[in-house]
């Protein structure tokens, strides 16, 4: 599947937390931008290089809600299917994604 022509959402057990629409592909990566972004805010330093991870309580209860969540997954808007095991990067409203 092109992935580079569709959108998708980035769910945590039952919230949607972001939208992306893809704008390219760049093998492995998806390109995207982030969009309808509020609830990913909270999220926001999970998708960053986990060496600038915070080294604290409250990223670590974070990191602990994540999971107890199920962790996150990528859905295709337009074909349904659902995606757990991913790499998710963004710097301010672009991502990278691949699979």
């Amino acid at each position: 599947m092109n992935s580079s022509k569709h959108s998708w959402e980035l769910i945590l057990g039952s919230e949607i937390v972001g939208k992306i629409v893809s704008v390219g592909f760049e093998f492995p990566w998806t390109l995207g931008m982030l969009i309808d972004s509020p609830e990913f805010e909270r999220f926001r330093v999970y998708f960053s290089d986990e060496d600038e991870w915070p080294e604290t309580e409250e990223f670590d209860a974070m990191v602990d809600e994540i999971r107890s969540r199920g962790g996150f997954q990528l859905r295709n808007l337009s074909s349904g299917e659902q995606r757990k095991s991913f790499r998710l990067n963004q710097k301010g409203d672009n991502v990278w994604f691949r699979f």
